[in-house]
């Protein structure tokens, strides 16, 4: 459900999971990887369907926001769709990974129609492997590792991504 809207931190029931069940670990980790995937396609056909009817207009929900959300009109709109279209999987990819509302990427996804293969790819590989990683090194190095997850991890996640982001425009440039 994360994918889709948080009422709370998955990371708050999935860590502690873990802990209590180390030799299921993989298993949550799969799990978790998983629901994510699938959460994070619901959220883009949510966009997808939500924001632009069959005609090319906007719906109700989109007037809505645009009505009613200070700051965010259609250049707004036309500016952050700009980004999605040149940056879609490798935004879906950062945010899989680093922590910030996962769901407001996978609507916004569907809304500026990502393309759908990069997309999956991006949450496979983004948030599956935040969850796959995060189960491995509790597994590996059991409880312990808990507070060093807790405190570093997120700068961690930061790290990979501004690395990964920065060689992006770089191949980008030299292309």
């Amino acid at each position: 459900f994360e994918s889709v809207f948080s009422v709370f931190p998955f990371m708050l029931l999935f860590i502690p999971l873990i802990i209590a069940n180390l030799d299921r670990a993989m298993f949550y980790g799969k799990v978790a990887a998983i629901g994510g995937i699938l959460g994070a396609t619901v959220g883009y056909f949510i966009g997808y369907f939500a924001w632009v009817d069959a005609s090319g207009d906007y719906t109700a929900i989109a007037r809505f926001f645009f009505d009613h959300l200070p700051g965010f009109s259609v250049a707004a709109y036309q500016s952050i769709q700009g980004l999605f279209d040149k940056w879609g999987a490798l935004l879906v990819f950062a945010a899989g990974f680093v922590p910030i509302p996962f769901e407001l990427v996978t609507i916004s996804s569907g809304v500026f129609d990502v393309n759908f293969f990069f997309f999956i790819l991006s949450v496979i590989v983004g948030r599956g492997g935040r969850y796959l990683l995060i189960a491995f090194l509790i597994w590996r190095f059991g409880a312990g590792v808990k507070v060093f997850i807790e405190k570093y991890f997120n700068w961690i996640a930061l790290g990979v991504v501004a690395s990964i982001v920065v060689g992006a425009i770089v191949f980008r440039m030299v292309l």
